[in-house]
């Protein structure tokens, strides 16, 4: 097991919430690159973590991305669909909110939810408690980019976040986007 001496993306998230900064398009790439090339690897070999969000995304020395935490992850076989509610509420995905069967697209939804925090600082739902929230997840769309400004990320963070799990992109066709295939 590596050592991620530079703490997790939360704690980068917050550094950068507090220094009132906003992450650069390259940074933007570079990350959502590491982080669909690990999850490519964990659901090939049919795992769903389950509990994908920033304080569980690690930063080595080198400023390499790690996702850890695999304490709620299952593995599937290609006809298996998990069905037990698992994982961090705000990051949990409308098919897990609503009781319904899954498959490692959970993931790419919390991998949404991630890169939207990462570039606006703020949870794509907002809200004052968890009932809201999970309506807001359910029913909403996500708030309006403020900070984040290029249109690839955009549409990026937009697909991830599809109620529909069948219309989000999985890790590989994320690595093929050509801002994101640079990094890789």
């Amino acid at each position: 097991m590596e050592y991620c001496q530079n703490g997790d993306l939360q704690k980068y998230i917050d550094k950068m919430r507090q220094e009132n900064k906003i992450i650069n398009e390259n940074n933007f790439f570079d990350f959502a690159a590491q982080i669909a090339s690990g999850l490519s690897l964990i659901h090939g070999r049919k795992i769903i973590h389950r509990d994908l969000k920033p304080a569980n995304i690690f930063l080595s020395g080198q400023g390499r991305l790690k996702i850890g935490d695999f304490g709620l992850s299952k593995v599937i076989d290609e006809k298996d669909y998990a069905h037990t509610v698992a994982g961090t509420r705000s990051y949990l995905s409308p098919e897990i909110l609503n009781k319904w069967s899954y498959t490692e697209k959970v993931d790419m939804w919390s991998f949404g939810i991630c890169l939207y925090i990462l570039a606006e600082l703020t949870h794509p739902f907002d809200t004052k408690n968890e009932i809201s929230l999970v309506t807001s997840i359910v029913q909403q769309q996500p708030a309006p980019f403020v900070n984040l400004k290029n249109q690839v990320a955009q549409n990026l963070i937009i697909s991830l976040l599809s109620k529909d799990s069948a219309k989000r992109p999985n890790a590989d066709d994320i690595l093929q986007i050509p801002e994101i295939a640079i990094q890789h």
